[in-house]
């Protein structure tokens, strides 16, 4: 990195697009709402492979506005959505708000500092 980069020049493209700006983004979230299902269904084959069954806890990393926690949640399993953006986190709860009567938890955090705290979990003797 350029020690004369300025601020903006020092983040990196995501924070600027996600954190910074996220309406810029929003449109292409929606407009993927119609593929939820499917990805979802594939989602749930792979789990049943790897048996994580319903009620099963799920840590949606990156979940934006939600659509795959949402429907993981209205299937059954418990689920955390992440997103760093404040933006992205309240446009997931409001549709929680209209989609769910069970509702996954969404959290807005740093990424770091969420990893520092799910390590411990990850890795045991």
């Amino acid at each position: 990195m350029n020690k004369f980069a300025s601020d903006d020049e020092k983040k990196n493209w995501a924070h600027i697009l996600f954190v910074e700006h996220p309406d810029l983004f929003l449109p292409e979230l929606e407009a993927l709402k119609n593929q939820t299902t499917p990805e979802v269904d594939g989602l749930c084959k792979i789990f049943e492979e790897f048996q994580i069954f319903k009620k099963s806890r799920i840590l949606d990393l990156s979940c934006g506005i939600g659509r795959h926690a949402i429907e993981l949640a209205a299937r059954g399993y418990q689920v955390v959505g992440y997103d760093p953006s404040n933006f992205f986190i309240d446009k997931a709860k409001n549709l929680v708000k209209s989609e769910l009567d069970s509702h996954p938890i969404m959290v807005r955090a740093d990424l770091m500092l969420l990893l520092a705290c799910l390590i411990p979990l990850v890795i045991q003797p």
